[in-house]
């Protein structure tokens, strides 16, 4: 019997010990992004017909069969400021149509800028798609989203 209590004994007598460590977690924190809307984008003046125009990079239109783009339309410029060299991700969506147009925008290049002396700026275009669209000047909300990467 002492041969098995005594091994038992040294076993429960063993000391539990903690270690502690203190640690730290780094961050850096950056300033905020800021976007500025330069230039207003302008599809111009569209026909009443169904159909899609579209804006190239230049704000040149081009129309499918049956609508008509005239007018002077200007791609929408936005200028975004933040920490210099820092790049940024930026997207563009636009989920609610306008009295029968839905707007699908497009960014003008890459989706991934460079903050060169802590600003860059964003071109946005796109097409715009007409259904029973009614007559009247149109603001179609779009949104522009951006965060560091």
């Amino acid at each position: 019997m002492k041969s098995v209590l005594l091994p038992l004994l040294l076993l429960l007598s063993t000391v539990a010990q903690a270690i502690e460590l203190a640690a730290t977690a780094r961050v850096s924190i950056y300033d905020a992004l800021a976007v500025a809307e330069i230039t207003a984008l302008d599809f111009g003046s569209l026909s009443n017909l169904n159909g899609t125009c579209t804006m190239d990079t230049a704000g040149k239109l081009s129309a499918s069969a049956g609508q008509n783009c005239t007018g002077n339309s200007t791609p929408g410029i936005f200028r975004i400021s933040g920490v210099a060299g820092q790049e940024v991700i930026v997207s563009v969506n636009s989920t609610q149509a306008v009295d029968g147009i839905a707007f699908t925008p497009v960014i003008a290049g890459s989706h991934t800028k460079t903050l060169t002396s802590g600003t860059a700026d964003i071109k946005i275009t796109g097409s715009l798609s007409l259904t029973e669209a009614t007559v009247g000047d149109k603001n179609i909300p779009y949104t522009l989203t951006t965060h560091y990467q």
